[in-house]
């Protein structure tokens, strides 16, 4: 993944289709805001068969299920050309400890994340 750096941002534009984000069971440390293209979770059931967990448009974030386990319980994969947004949760939460509206904004993205898969 060709990355460029403003910030806290990192910018991947031109991930091809197939190509991998992350895998299952690496460590958590980015959330991925899709700008354009898509992506889609999936892990493996007990017979080896990829299961769909989830699919991620434009606007919306993947990643964020690793937080509650600190490790990847899916992987994520593009499934056409697909440009992100690399976000360091740790560093965006160092930077923001002291303003609260940046910390209300990021747990109303989360819930929001989980009142989807509900």
């Amino acid at each position: 993944m060709l990355m460029r750096r403003r910030g806290l941002v990192s910018f991947c534009n031109h991930i091809p289709k197939g190509q991998r984000i992350y895998d299952c069971g690496e460590p958590f440390r980015h959330i991925y805001s899709i700008r354009s293209g898509s992506l889609k979770s999936c892990t493996l059931d007990t017979e080896g068969n990829e299961q769909v967990m989830a699919f991620h448009l434009p606007g919306e974030f993947a990643g964020l299920d690793a937080m509650f386990l600190g490790v990847r319980p899916t992987s994520a994969v593009a499934l056409e050309e697909t440009s992100l947004c690399v976000l360091n949760f740790e560093s965006i939460m160092q930077a923001t400890t002291d303003k609260s509206t940046v910390h209300q904004s990021i747990y109303r993205m989360m819930s929001r994340e989980i009142f989807q898969y509900e």
